[in-house]
């Protein structure tokens, strides 16, 4: 394949943007504080395991890590998994 057509074959893969993303963090208060003061960004969500910025038309969702195994067993119940990876491990005793 040529560096041309690789490239137009990587830019194609992804979609159109991306909508939102999750970053797990071990400390929230200090993450908001990072992407406030930073980025400049007002909170546009908040709860007592979250907090969710926006940056232009992504959501960034830092999300405290002690939550990580229950979004990634909801996500892997629902089928909602997509993409090349999957979060979903299945253990077989």
């Amino acid at each position: 394949m040529s560096d041309v057509a690789e490239k137009s074959a990587k830019t194609n893969a992804w979609p159109t943007g991306i909508f939102a993303i999750t970053l797990f963090t071990e400390n929230l208060e200090q993450a908001k504080e990072f992407y406030q003061n930073v980025f400049g960004l007002p909170i546009d969500y908040e709860d007592s395991n979250s907090a969710v910025f926006k940056f232009g038309d992504t959501l960034v969702n830092l999300l405290k890590i002690t939550e990580a195994k229950g979004l990634i067993d909801r996500t892997c119940q629902s089928g909602e998994s997509r993409g090349g990876s999957s979060p979903c491990v299945h253990n077989q005793s």
